[in-house]
């Protein structure tokens, strides 16, 4: 069966992060140092949060929030609904692994060697 393009969205500069797909939008980030929401039937673009580095990091959506590692050494957790910062941790060295989550903990690997793990009251 042959595909259709349904709509595209063009980010000011590369994009070798990996979308998140939710219920109604698609996060991803991009080397012009935004995270991206569009709307996922439409193409639309729903909001940008910007960051101080590259985000070639691919985003995770869970619990109506999303968790994406930038260039900037930081690792952000952004509302799903309107891209407003929730909470950010520095880590002083890029970010360039995607973060995974589970059971309410946050997982991510940094440009220092390390592997972070944040839970606990924290989103």
């Amino acid at each position: 069966e042959e595909k259709t393009v349904l709509w595209r969205f063009e980010a000011a500069d590369e994009i070798f992060s990996t979308p998140a797909v939710g219920a109604e939008q698609v996060v991803f980030g991009g080397r012009d140092r935004k995270v991206y929401s569009v709307n996922k039937a439409s193409g639309d673009l729903n909001w940008l949060f910007t960051t101080q580095g590259a985000v070639d990091s691919s985003p995770v959506i869970c619990d109506g929030k999303v968790v994406v590692g930038s260039g900037d050494g930081r690792l952000y957790v952004l509302g799903l609904a309107d891209g407003g910062e929730i909470w950010h941790y520095e880590i002083g060295e890029p970010i360039v692994s995607s973060p995974a989550v589970a059971d309410g903990t946050i997982y991510i690997g940094a440009d220092d060697g390390y592997v972070y793990a944040f839970g606990g009251s924290r989103p």
